[in-house]
């Protein structure tokens, strides 16, 4: 069993005996801005476990960033997609994820497919492409991510 399988048990039992699924660390995350990057199949039933015990998918950290824009730079699709379905703003998704592309596609550039499927999840949740988006996504010079905020 990989090590970020074994996390999601113990999330349960904390849940389960009363632990606050909107706990704030020492930099202001909760359980939903720290999902392990390893574990996106296992992600979305966290995050429903955490939201169905009251956590808001919308929690900020002290610098408004919110869960779905760390998961969308994470590009973890299956996460992603249990946000949006329990209510975060797949707009916020889309501009984290093309600001974080276009700064790092050079070094991640091997991700372009993976990026262009995360537009196309982000745009049927509700995302409108903007302007900038379409200048990020020329920056960061993938055809694949320019393709998909046209589709």
């Amino acid at each position: 069993m990989r090590s970020c399988d074994a996390v999601a048990p113990w999330r349960y039992h904390a849940l389960a005996h009363g632990v606050d699924p909107g706990l704030v660390d020492s930099e202001g995350a909760t359980p939903l801005h720290v999902l392990n990057d390893a574990a996106d199949t296992v992600n979305p039933e966290i995050v429903r476990a955490l939201t169905r015990a009251g956590a808001s998918i919308n929690a900020p950290l002290p610098s408004g960033m919110q869960p779905i824009e760390l998961a969308a730079r994470k590009v973890l699709p299956t996460t992603v997609a249990a946000m949006v379905e329990l209510g975060a703003d797949p707009a916020r998704g889309l501009d984290a994820l093309l600001a974080w592309w276009a700064v790092g596609a050079t070094f991640n550039a091997y991700r372009a497919a993976a990026v262009a499927d995360m537009v196309g999840l982000l745009r049927a949740g509700g995302a409108a492409v903007s302007q900038r988006h379409r200048e990020l996504a020329a920056q960061a010079g993938a055809s694949e991510v320019e393709t998909a905020l046209r589709r």
